[in-house]
């Protein structure tokens, strides 16, 4: 059983889905498997899946059921015992695994987040930076998904986190909620030139 599964939702975006997968594959944290739930694409995805890295488990939908489904649908079929999200536009940090698992460790936190950066295609910063304080998120929790699978605009605009800067220990996830992603954000984002990087700030919520 690995320690972490990470889910990927991906819809025909072969061009980046390489390396963000590359850049989960070079964690520090090598016990990991990769949920990538392929949501009907009709690109070159299933080329660039097959005969990979043997931590790469791939559900295959034949028909797009959207973002928050494939989500869903690879949370019930991870295996680790913590969670985490990236999506397939995303990359992270070397150690962001392992830095986001050391503060629960420390702390004995049910889920963690990092901060995040947006980049262009040479890897340069453009904005981005630290998460908020625990307190912060704690604070919104009543009135806002702390998991935004859609609407990210808004909750950049709060500076808050995204879905690939977190992870959650499964044993908490029913805490958090136990209807998963809402199904009906159905969209899949388009390619847009900039990409968004969780990093290595970290911040830890019980």
């Amino acid at each position: 059983m690995p320690l972490v599964s990470v889910v990927v939702p991906s819809h025909n975006r072969a061009r980046l889905l390489r390396r963000t997968l590359r850049s989960i594959l070079a964690q520090h944290l090598t016990d990991l498997e990769v949920v990538l739930v392929d949501d009907g694409s009709t690109d070159e995805t299933p080329q660039i899946t097959n005969g990979a890295d043997p931590r790469i488990v791939v559900i295959r939908n034949q028909e797009p059921g959207g973002v928050s489904a494939a989500r869903n649908r690879g949370i019930a079929a991870a295996r680790g015992e913590w969670i985490a999200f990236c999506d397939d536009d995303d990359l992270w940090s070397p150690d962001k695994l392992s830095r986001q698992l050391m503060a629960a460790e420390r702390t004995g936190a049910g889920w963690v987040y990092s901060g995040d950066v947006n980049i262009d295609d040479k890897l340069h910063v453009l904005s981005g930076g630290p998460p908020n304080d625990p307190q912060d998120v704690m604070a919104l929790l009543p009135r806002w998904n702390p998991i935004p699978p859609v609407a990210r605009t808004s909750w950049c605009a709060r500076k808050f986190w995204r879905p690939s800067a977190a992870s959650i220990r499964r044993s908490g996830a029913p805490r958090i909620g136990t209807c998963g992603f809402a199904s009906r954000a159905r969209v899949h984002r388009p390619a847009f030139g900039n990409r968004w990087s969780p990093i290595g700030f970290t911040r830890e919520t019980r």
